[in-house]
């Protein structure tokens, strides 16, 4: 197949983003009457809104979220979490539609590049749940060292006497009335 063929030597080629989403094959190519092609009088391409050789189904729910995102900005029903970004008729302007929308749908931050990179729904949903994983650690930590702190207190208060706890319980009264 010539279109698959003219795809390999892209991808060979030419980065993720510059690669043609469709290919349209003429017999010959509309000429002004200046003898220069007419770029006005070509056919549009309508591959756009096929769907891939084979579509993937989402396998998780943050890969449904991202691809009904993906579909909306990129004005297709159909499509799969392992279909390319740029393949599908994306853009640098709708790829920054998409991180838009994503980072409001998802309260998380997403460099533009990440799309470049990652120019797949799966790829971005596995992106998306390591800098969760990464996250997480660092809440953990902020939680056990506050534990900690409310541990040591707890402890302090213990060898306070009582008369000791209602001069502080008295004092702290003070304050806040003030």
């Amino acid at each position: 197949n010539l279109t698959k063929a003219l795809r390999l030597l892209a991808q060979e080629n030419l980065p993720d983003y510059m690669q043609p989403a469709t290919y349209t094959f003429l017999d010959t190519l509309p000429l002004a009457p200046s003898g220069k092609m007419d770029r006005r009088a070509l056919p549009a391409p309508d591959a756009i809104s096929q769907p891939a050789e084979k579509v993937t189904p989402p396998s998780t729910q943050l890969e449904t979220d991202l691809l009904a995102i993906w579909q909306k900005v990129l004005s297709i029903e159909i499509c799969g979490v392992t279909d390319n970004f740029f393949e599908l008729g994306g853009h640098s302007l709708l790829a920054v539609q998409f991180i838009s929308r994503l980072q409001e749908a998802f309260k998380i931050k997403v460099p533009l590049t990440q799309i470049f990179a990652d120019a797949t729904v799966r790829g971005l949903a596995n992106w998306m749940q390591s800098q969760e994983a990464q996250s997480a650690p660092a809440e953990k930590e902020i939680i056990k060292a506050e534990d900690l702190a409310n541990a040591e207190m707890e402890e302090m208060i213990a060898l306070l006497s009582e008369e000791e706890l209602d001069a502080l319980l008295r004092a702290e009264q003070e304050q806040t009335n003030e």
